[in-house]
């Protein structure tokens, strides 16, 4: 999306992109957009961060990805550390006895 401003995209066509499941593509696109990262006008969806600092970070994270792409892919893909995860845990609704 940052390679081709103003570019509209779908869950078909970030999938296809991405050699994912539309699905899935959709539902990451659909998070993004409630995040403020893109804009979505009916089935497509737009690079459109809502806030500058999230707009120079995009940028700043197309610029290092040809060079770190497995350092970022694998700290996307990692799993939360012990005391982020314990943190997230309080906040999780549970069934009383």
């Amino acid at each position: 999306m940052h390679e081709r401003p103003g570019g509209a995209w779908t869950a078909a066509s970030v999938g296809r992109e991405l050699r994912v499941d539309p699905e899935q593509a959709g539902a990451a696109l659909g998070h993004l957009a409630r995040s403020g990262l893109l804009a979505r006008e009916r089935e497509a969806f737009h690079l459109r961060p809502r806030r500058p600092r999230d707009a120079r970070l995009v940028s700043s994270l197309a610029e290092l990805y040809p060079t770190y792409r497995v350092a970022i892919v694998s700290i996307i893909f990692s799993k939360p550390s012990g005391p982020i995860r314990d943190f997230s845990d309080a906040f999780r609704l549970r069934d009383e006895d």
